[in-house]
């Protein structure tokens, strides 16, 4: 990567040719002895990798990707996805930790359909943005809020009404997940009233039952809920049935699109079916890499239900979901699954 940043500046990358070209070693994008560039660098870094990604899939002989009208069939159908000009509103992802990050590839095809025309591999989300930014190869706009890897912004209304994307899972199935990827600590989580997330996990993993600890931390419940309602997944809030009542709405009313994880085959169909476009062969690789093999999910699972392990307003949440998104999938003839959640088991 660094190499690449180098030749998209114009830097010589190999030892040798540095020397020749009188290059000192702490001048390029990787200084000697660092494995990462130099914080001052990072956004050069960035930059440069994004040109070089953009100007190696450029047409010969053009400045950049050809452009193309708006998406088929997507503005009629949702209009309130544009503006008053006829200028597209920026959608927004609501990433909800672990409720199907492969989401954003299958909404990157859809709105960048000069790059899906062109892409013959399923890239990483990183590589992704990196190599293929948005305003050379979109059609549409993109709350860069949501598509940061590790931005998980919670639901701001009115700004993103009508016009954000987004998933969700089986709260067991989430809070195993969560864990399993390296005890993942969710923005605003709070610990002995300061943010140190490096001393909360020590405490997880020095628990008997790190797993239990976890979960059962009680910031750590009703993360869907919460970012629907302008929450942070970990803020330490008691969710009332009231509130619950409030996500639902904001689901059905304020989201344009969601899906369920655990119907990834029907949500890329239904997606289509919805906001239009033509379907990607990206869109069904939503697989990711685990450290758990499904032997110890499971076990993970009934442990977890074994210590009375609940979580009722995303539970709630998950199954309003639920009947919206197969009343939906039924009305265009989607098949699902049907798989039963854990809570209900």
């Amino acid at each position: 990567v660094c190499k690449l940043a180098d030749a998209a500046l114009g830097l010589p990358t190999a030892s040798s040719e540095r020397r020749k070209a009188g290059v000192a070693r702490d001048r390029g994008s990787c200084p000697a002895g660092m494995g990462r560039p130099a914080p001052g660098l990072a956004l050069g870094l960035v930059a440069a990798v994004a040109v070089a990604g953009t100007v190696a899939q450029r047409p010969e002989g053009g400045d950049g990707p050809p452009a193309v009208g708006p998406l088929p069939g997507a503005q009629n159908a949702y209009p309130h996805l544009w503006d008053a000009t006829g200028e597209p509103r920026r959608i927004k992802w609501l990433h909800i930790q672990k409720c199907g990050t492969p989401m954003v590839l299958m909404l990157y095809m859809w709105g960048c359909p000069r790059l899906a025309a062109t892409l013959n591999h399923c890239p990483r989300e990183r590589e992704l943005f990196a190599m293929y930014p948005s305003p050379q190869w979109c059609d549409v706009k993109f709350s860069h809020e949501g598509l940061r890897m590790g931005h998980h912004h919670p639901l701001r209304l009115p700004d993103d009404s009508g016009v954000t994307v987004t998933m969700l899972r089986d709260p067991i199935k989430r809070i195993v997940s969560a864990f399993n990827f390296g005890v993942m600590t969710p923005q605003g989580l709070k610990y002995n009233g300061t943010s140190d997330k490096r001393r909360w996990r020590d405490m997880v993993l020095a628990s008997p039952q790190p797993l239990v600890e976890y979960a059962f931390f009680p910031a750590m419940k009703s993360c869907q809920t919460k970012m629907l309602l302008g929450f942070w997944c970990a803020r330490d809030v008691e969710v009332t049935s009231a509130m619950v009542q409030e996500a639902k709405r904001r689901l059905l009313e304020e989201v344009v699109f969601f899906g369920l994880t655990e119907e990834w085959e029907a949500t890329t169909q239904l997606f289509h079916k919805m906001l239009g476009g033509a379907m990607h062969h990206c869109d069904r690789h939503a697989a990711r890499t685990s450290r758990a093999t499904d032997t110890t999910v499971r076990r993970s699972y009934d442990l977890l239900l074994s210590r009375g392990y609940r979580d009722e307003p995303d539970e709630q949440l998950h199954a309003f979901a639920t009947v919206v998104f197969r009343q939906r999938c039924a009305k265009y003839g989607i098949p699902l699954r049907g798989e039963a959640p854990i809570y209900s088991t």
